[in-house]
């Protein structure tokens, strides 16, 4: 295959697949023919574009050709005996000519439905506006793949039977739904964060894509406080991406990273955005991982004012991590033992396979003196890691007790 249609293809695919999905849904009322439309349209480039060369625009080569298949398979459907009858019409006649950022907002509304199922929205708004398979969502969620996979085929499925309506909500609706817009955007910020590629390219890459959407919603809803909180706690992330690895692509742990090459831009950004936040004086879960971060790239760190944040992060928000995140802060202001007692209130069941905490119960042992234990827990914790560098860096640490 011509090497310079399959890079424009997979360019195309990377930067245009949330943007077109997010215009045909508009259009056909139906994600997965949307999404079976545009895979037709790039089957159709890459078979073409070798052939005929590669179009000046390719993201509207890729828009019209999933068009016509769209169109197509409506007349296959005979739509007009279906009561669909004014598709056809609207789709050959439907322009590009809005914001298609805007319709990547709108499609994510539209997903999050309130007869689409709860545990589904999130996930079919991530597959929908970014592309990201069943297999890349499954950890963010804590499902496998396999499960995601059916989820998805239930809401997708329930979308064209019970004909929920899809729309663009209006206000009261789009208040009503923004909080699983900002779970799915925080869901594919974490999915994208341990992508190394994105280094050098901050705003680029799937967490990249995340934080511009992020950033697109809080502008949006100026009055909506957690939307503010996300795009401060996704800035103050991502302004320290560039530090996460060396030149030779080692791990460097927050407390060893090189601050010249924190984005400052990006870091001012977040704190203008948790002030907005602060401002508003309605707090919850992404402010509270906001001031964290906050208090993280200021020197000295305040270790008690980080323990105390936790301590209501783990009431709004009760999750492992959340839990897992105390203890290692508590260890930090309190002391080892402080940490490792926080650790022992968690359920054996839910730790089991959570790398976090053996890194975490690793670090604080210790800081105890407790050299075996300690030992023992970065085993595990290498053992769940799945990226190289980190369980590189765990490795280290171990040999070094």
């Amino acid at each position: 295959m011509n090497a310079e249609a399959r890079r424009a293809a997979e360019h195309a695919a990377r930067d245009a697949y949330g943007r077109l999905v997010a215009i045909l849904c508009r259009q056909s009322r139906d994600v997965e023919a949307a999404q079976d439309a545009l895979g037709d349209a790039f089957e159709s480039a890459l078979k073409r574009w070798p052939l005929d060369g590669v179009p000046k625009n390719p993201t509207a080569w890729l828009l019209t050709a999933a068009r016509r298949s769209l169109i197509d398979a409506a007349r296959h459907a005979n739509v007009v005996k279906s009561g669909a009858q004014k598709l056809l019409p609207l789709l050959e006649t439907a322009t590009a000519q809005s914001s298609p950022a805007d319709r990547r907002v709108e499609l994510m509304l539209m997903c999050a439905h309130p007869e689409i199922d709860s545990s589904a929205r999130a996930p079919l708004m991530l597959q929908s506006v970014l592309g990201l398979t069943a297999k890349r969502m499954a950890a963010a969620f804590a499902v496998s793949p396999a499960a995601l996979g059916q989820r998805l085929a239930r809401a997708k499925r329930a979308i064209r039977e019970r004909k929920i309506p899809f729309d663009v909500p209006d206000d009261e609706a789009r208040r009503e739904r923004l909080d699983d817009v900002l779970n799915a955007l925080y869901a594919a910020f974490g999915t994208g964060w341990e992508d190394v590629t994105t280094v050098g390219d901050l705003r680029h890459g799937l967490a990249g894509e995340a934080l511009w959407l992020c950033e697109l919603v809080a502008h949006q809803f100026p009055d909506h406080a957690e939307a503010q909180g996300l795009a401060s706690l996704m800035l103050f992330s991502q302004a320290r991406c560039g530090a996460r690895r060396s030149e030779d692509g080692r791990f460097v742990p927050l407390a060893e990273q090189d601050r010249a090459l924190w984005d400052e831009n990006m870091l001012r950004g977040a704190e203008a955005y948790l002030a907005r936040a602060a401002a508003l004086q309605r707090s919850g879960r992404f402010q509270l991982e906001a001031a964290i971060q906050s208090h993280h790239v200021r020197m000295p760190v305040n270790t008690e004012s980080v323990a105390l944040l936790y301590e209501g992060l783990v009431r709004e928000a009760p999750t492992l991590a959340s839990y897992v995140g105390r203890a290692a802060a508590l260890g930090e202001a309190r002391g080892a033992a402080a940490g490792l007692a926080a650790l022992a209130t968690l359920e054996r069941d839910q730790i089991a396979s959570y790398q976090p905490y053996w890194a975490v119960k690793a670090h604080l042992h210790a800081g105890a003196g407790q050299i075996a234990k300690a030992r023992e827990a970065y085993t595990l914790a290498m053992g769940l890691c799945e990226d190289p560098a980190v369980a590189d860096y765990l490795a280290a640490r171990r040999a070094a007790l």
